[in-house]
């Protein structure tokens, strides 16, 4: 089965184990994590209310929440992927 056909049906091609946010159903098909996203929110919110990325991943190491991989460190680069990730905004991938 190609990519482009697996786009069309629906079938992301994302490492859920490692995107903060996400997982998939049975289709293979995106599926929120409500108690992720609650976490994908507050990194937006606080960077959008003037916090650097660094602020920002002190805090969630602050406060035990681990990071897309299950670690405790936070890096900037973290933040820096959520935040420019498109997804995240509510675009998915499109195949023309």
């Amino acid at each position: 089965m190609g990519l482009q056909y697996r786009y069309q049906q629906g079938e992301i091609q994302v490492n859920c184990k490692w995107f903060l946010g996400y997982t998939k159903d049975e289709n293979k098909r995106l599926i929120i994590v409500p108690e992720e996203a609650e976490i994908i929110k507050r990194i937006y919110r606080e960077y959008l209310d003037g916090a650097s990325m660094l602020k920002i991943a002190r805090g969630l190491e602050a406060d035990g929440i681990l990071n897309g991989a299950g670690r405790e460190k936070w890096h900037t680069s973290n933040i820096n992927q959520i935040l420019r990730n498109e997804t995240n905004r509510g675009v998915l991938p499109r195949i023309a």
